[in-house]
């Protein structure tokens, strides 16, 4: 879904490593571009979670904590995050971002900032 190309497709294989094809190609990550990597990276950490809690149910976790997860995202891919972490239903979760535009994803936003050397929450 974050890939805006229609001839890329991607999937994990038995080993969980991702693989990416264009046009039935296979495609080295290297020649993605940052917001693809970024994508793939998303896709596959979102992939192992759900992988990881349907296995361990008796875990029953409800956090998903994601860090600088839009690294080199366009605006529509920002969007198409947005529907993303709708559609896992995760009743928490934890984005660390330097993006702005994600502020408008979240219920709370706790903007941090380093004042001599000491992490400081800034009232909102």
């Amino acid at each position: 879904m974050l890939i805006d190309d229609p001839t890329k497709e991607a999937e994990i294989n038995e080993e969980f490593t991702p693989l990416i094809r264009q046009d039935s190609e296979d495609q080295e990550t290297d020649f993605l571009s940052g917001g693809e990597k970024t994508s793939v990276a998303l896709a596959y950490r979102l992939s192992l979670n759900r992988i990881v809690k349907n296995i361990s149910k008796g875990m029953n976790s409800n956090l998903l904590i994601l860090d600088e997860p839009t690294d080199g995202f366009s605006k529509e891919q920002l969007f198409k995050m947005r529907d993303i972490l709708q559609d896992l239903n995760c009743p928490q979760t934890i984005i660390v971002s330097h993006e702005k535009e994600l502020r408008a994803f979240a219920q709370n936003v706790f903007e941090v900032k380093k004042r001599m050397n000491e992490s400081v929450i800034i009232p909102q």
